[in-house]
């Protein structure tokens, strides 16, 4: 089967296929307006869910529209850039992020590799964690206990990369990737 497209008809497709969506003005018109009001914009998956869009490989194409909105890899580096300059702990974030870990940490780097933003960091000394059988240990002696020792490490890199996660994707439609972290 051919189908016939005039030249006409596709300059009116072309035209088309440049403007962006109904859903995409909105977005923008309140993201302009949230500058204006808080400063900054944010990016919320229930605003895109509100739109009907709930498939996570459209929920990641707005994630970039909205990272190109706000300026792209410059500005998101930018604003991790100002998080690491702080002290984290996990006192500060809600417990369904945090789990039964209490410790402090501090973010050492930064990169973007393969389009990936990488941080690394590093635990302070003197961190705890309650085991599920309602145990309380330092985190080194958890991590120095040869049946656990892999999974503490790896839940203190997964509760790190969601507390960093809670800040930084709302503010850059940015998910990083905890890919060192020193105990």
């Amino acid at each position: 089967m051919k189908i016939i497209v005039t030249e006409s008809q596709m300059k009116m497709v072309i035209e088309n296929s440049q403007k962006p969506t109904r859903i995409t003005d909105i977005l923008i018109d309140m993201w302009d307006k949230q500058t204006k009001e808080d400063g900054y914009p944010t990016f919320d998956e229930d605003v895109l869910r509100y739109f009907g869009i709930d498939k996570w490989t459209d929920i990641y194409d707005y994630a970039e529209f909205f990272n190109d909105y706000i300026g792209g890899e410059e500005k998101t580096m930018e604003m991790i850039d100002k998080l690491s300059i702080n002290n984290f702990s996990t006192r500060d974030f809600p417990e369904r992020l945090v789990g039964g870990y209490n410790f402090d940490w501090r973010i050492i780097n930064v990169y973007v590799k393969d389009d990936v933003y990488k941080i690394d960091c590093q635990v302070s000394d003197g961190g705890s964690v309650t085991l599920m059988d309602g145990r309380h240990m330092s985190l080194k002696d958890a991590i120095g206990d040869e049946e656990m020792s892999w999974e503490i490490q790896g839940e203190v890199s997964d509760v790190i990369q969601d507390c960093l996660n809670s800040l930084i994707y709302p503010r850059t439609g940015i998910k990083v990737d905890v890919y060192y972290v020193e105990i």
